[in-house]
């Protein structure tokens, strides 16, 4: 968005900006999707890739960070895990889930 208004085109800068704005987060909600469709299919690869595309585009979202947590649990990066449930409980700190999967990582580390 504009930071002053050019020949009065203040609404119409702001609509502009609105359209732009929804479509990049469509998306990223679109690709958010699409890595949670290779995480259920265990194609860990690329649900990283769209789960990091995802967070390109709008980097709040918890459902990436956690999808991110849940690669790197499986793949035994326990430490990186806890770092992507962590950043999901970030972005929601009522994220049940995130903190449920953060709690057995913290058993697995022994920090509970």
């Amino acid at each position: 968005m504009r930071a002053h208004c050019v020949n009065s085109s203040c609404s119409v800068d702001r609509v502009c900006y609105d359209r732009a704005y929804g479509r990049q987060k469509q998306d990223g909600g679109r690709i958010l999707h699409k890595g949670l469709s290779h995480l259920q299919e265990k194609n860990y690869e690329m649900a990283s890739v769209e789960f990091n595309r995802s967070l390109q585009y709008d980097s709040t979202y918890k459902r990436s960070y956690y999808g991110l947590g849940i690669i790197n649990d499986y793949q035994g990066k326990i430490d990186e895990a806890a770092k992507y449930y962590q950043k999901a409980i970030d972005q929601d700190d009522e994220f049940s889930e995130a903190h449920n999967a953060l709690g057995v990582v913290y058993s697995k580390q022994k920090n509970i």
